[in-house]
């Protein structure tokens, strides 16, 4: 009984851990000219293809185009989120927000900003007393998505 327990324990662990990542894996394939960056703790060794790592007050942040982006996120050890752009031309955002629960939306500076929640992204914050795992940032030219929010400039 007790091995059958394990076993079931087991394959929740692994279960939980593919769905915490799918909705990132998804997020880095909406569009394939995106700069994706992540936000590490640590200096880390990466076997990813064309990275650029920029150190950032104590931390590093991680570059690198979205076709890369998976292999580096499953490298990374340290890393508390990330954010990914790209050029606002013809995607629909109203398909990403029907995905995720939208908990704010405010304009600032021009740029339309969504707060949410959404399953399958691990890194939360509060914003309101609401936890939140994603933001949004809509402007003409270009859009940013961050998680658990954008940690970079949008």
């Amino acid at each position: 009984m007790k091995r059958l327990f394990l076993l079931f324990g087991c394959l929740f662990i692994v279960c939980f851990c593919s769905l915490n990542n799918s909705f990132a894996y998804n997020l880095f394939c909406l569009d394939n000219s995106a700069t994706v960056s992540f936000y590490c703790s640590d200096l880390e060794d990466t076997f990813a293809k064309n990275v650029s790592v920029i150190q950032n007050g104590s931390g590093y942040i991680y570059q690198t185009s979205s076709e890369n982006a998976l292999s580096l996120y499953k490298s990374l050890y340290s890393c508390s989120g990330f954010s990914l752009t790209f050029r606002n031309s013809n995607f629909k955002i109203d398909n990403l927000l029907e995905k995720i629960e939208v908990l704010k939306q405010e304009v600032v500076c021009g740029s339309n900003l969504y707060y949410g929640y959404v399953c399958g992204l691990t890194n939360s914050t509060f914003i309101d007393a609401k936890k939140v795992n994603i933001q949004i940032a809509v402007n003409d030219n270009f859009i940013t998505i961050g998680s658990p929010i954008i940690l970079g400039s949008y």
